[in-house]
């Protein structure tokens, strides 16, 4: 035999039908969910056995509706079903005290269920001093977060001036030997005015903390004012550039003055030093 297969006479259905209506449509319009028309043939299920029940049974053979089939399998009473309401009986009012609202299970309106199933979840308050959120135990999620980050907690404005004393705390002090001030750089452990001094000089951390450490000049021994004398021929496109190559220490800023008016020459110096010994014998001589 031929079977010829149209579409599902729903609106808005293009599933396949053996005759009008597709498997699902049918199914549905058997318990009364679709607007039957006469030519299609549908017949309906017989109600529900349940007493006060006006659905239709899901199928023929078991003379209950779908929500009193699940009961029936489950081996409950029929008067067990939670929220379900009979024609024209009106929802009681919930056990509340000043609560209007409808009870929807045991006894209470959906918000006032809702708290007393929070309540009894979460019994205890948060640990931290001004905050009275309901939680498990320990501290609720933000001041748990708070407490995690910074070591403390608090309720209120941010305390920034705290948080920053805090991770100045935790910061080390600057390699120089005399430099108290706290680490900016996390590499080369300098603070900003060193490293950027550093990074001036194109020299290592390691080469800048040992230069750095001398306290004195290293060719009068004096204390005041020290610099960082350089040989300006290393770079001569750029004699205030200076890297480790060209730095010969520290020294105060006479002998840096002397050493430029000299032109940087050891022969010169040495002649000078000559110059003022020899004077300085001669003197000697003369009584």
């Amino acid at each position: 035999m031929e079977v010829i297969l149209n579409t599902c006479h729903v609106k808005g259905c293009s599933e396949l039908a053996a005759r009008y209506l597709c498997k699902r449509h049918l199914r549905n319009a058997k318990v009364g969910l679709v607007r039957l028309k006469p030519e299609w043939g549908v017949v309906l299920n017989p109600p529900c056995s349940v007493e006060g029940c006006v659905a239709r049974s899901f199928s023929r053979k078991t003379l209950f509706c779908h929500i009193h089939q699940q009961i029936a399998k489950s081996g409950r009473s029929f008067d067990s079903v939670r929220g379900k309401l009979r024609n024209g009986e009106v929802r009681p009012d919930c056990s509340s005290e000043g609560c209007r609202g409808g009870a929807h299970v045991k006894g209470m309106c959906k918000e006032h269920y809702s708290q007393s199933r929070y309540e009894r979840v979460n019994k205890n308050e948060c640990l931290s001093r001004g905050c009275f959120k309901r939680v498990v135990s320990g501290r609720c999620h933000e001041h748990e977060r708070q407490f995690v980050l910074h070591g403390f907690t608090w309720v209120g404005d941010h305390p920034t001036e705290r948080i920053n004393a805090i991770r100045d705390s935790k910061k080390p002090v600057c390699g120089v030997a005399w430099c108290d001030v706290k680490s900016t750089s996390v590499v080369s452990g300098l603070c900003f005015k060193h490293n950027s001094d550093r990074r001036v000089k194109g020299c290592s951390a390691e080469f800048y903390i040992n230069l750095m450490a001398a306290t004195e000049c290293a060719i009068c021994a004096s204390t005041k004012r020290l610099v960082t004398d350089h040989d300006h021929s290393c770079h001569p496109e750029n004699v205030v550039k200076m890297c480790e190559n060209c730095i010969r220490g520290r020294i105060c800023s006479d002998c840096n003055t002397a050493i430029g008016l000299l032109g940087e020459s050891p022969g010169r110096a040495v002649k000078l030093a000559e110059f003022m010994s020899n004077f300085a014998t001669h003197k000697a001589t003369l009584g």
